[in-house]
C-alpha cells in the first residue's frame, strides 16, 4: 500500500512541475485577454491599471495552485508515513511552501516585465 501512495506523491509533484512551462503562455494570455477586454468598451484603460490587474490575477493563480500542491503533498505524506492529521506538518512541506513563495515572487516580477515588453 505504501508503494501506491509513494507513486501518487511522485505523480502530484511531477504534474505540478509540468505546469511550470505553461505559466509563461498563461501570462501572455492573461495580458492579451485583459487588453482585449479593456478595448471592448471603447475607452483606453491606463497601462498601470491593466498591469495591476494582470499581476494580481497571476498572484492569485499562483497562490491557488501552490496551496493545492502543498496541501496535497502534506496529505499524501501523512498517508505514506501513517501519521495522524492532528500532528505538526512535515519539514519538506514547509520547505516546499517557502520555495513556492520565492518562485511566486520571481514569477510575479517576470510577468510584470513581460507585460511591459508586450504593451510597449
Amino acid at each position: 500500500m505504501k508503494n501506491k501512495s509513494k507513486t501518487k506523491l511522485f505523480i502530484a509533484i511531477f504534474s505540478f512541475l509540468l505546469l511550470i512551462p505553461f505559466r509563461l503562455p498563461i501570462s501572455v494570455l492573461l495580458i492579451d485577454m485583459f487588453n482585449s477586454i479593456a478595448q471592448i468598451g471603447g475607452k483606453e484603460i491606463p497601462l498601470d491599471i491593466l498591469r495591476a490587474n494582470v499581476t494580481i490575477t497571476k498572484i492569485v493563480y499562483n497562490l491557488i495552485l501552490s496551496s493545492i500542491m502543498v496541501y496535497n503533498i502534506e496529505h499524501l505524506s501523512r498517508g505514506i508515513m501513517c501519521r495522524k492529521s492532528d500532528e505538526t506538518f512535515y519539514w519538506w512541506t514547509g520547505i516546499l511552501g517557502i520555495l513556492l513563495l520565492i518562485y511566486q515572487g520571481f514569477d510575479g516580477y517576470w510577468t510584470t516585465e513581460l507585460f511591459n515588453v508586450i504593451t510597449s
